[in-house]
């Protein structure tokens, strides 16, 4: 048992054991490409492939609306009623404000 336990504790006072942990730890905590500062990156990958993929679909619907109200008048009618209220001359607009808190 002794002789075991000897055996260890001349393999860690190695002086090459002991660079290659020091290296290690170093390289895990220290460096300035840690462990903690990879993992970090990592996550604003996930967050900005995300996004990006986001704002693609949001720009192919843009686009897709874009061309339905350049190419279909009912559709443009639509929408200068919806958002600029506009209307026909023979029509009324009655406007219904909601309260919002």
């Amino acid at each position: 048992m002794k002789g075991i336990l000897i055996n260890y504790i001349n393999f860690f006072l190695n002086k090459y054991t002991i660079c290659i942990l020091l290296f290690v730890i170093w390289m895990l905590f220290f460096d300035r490409n840690n462990l903690i500062e990879q993992h970090d990156l990592s996550k604003q990958e996930r967050e900005l492939t995300y996004k990006r993929n986001y704002y693609k679909k949001k720009i192919q619907e843009v686009k897709s609306d874009q061309q339905q109200l350049l190419y279909n008048p009912k559709i443009l009618e639509k929408f200068a009623r919806e958002n600029y209220l506009m209307k026909k001359d023979d029509e009324d607009m009655i406007l219904i404000k909601s309260k919002e808190i």
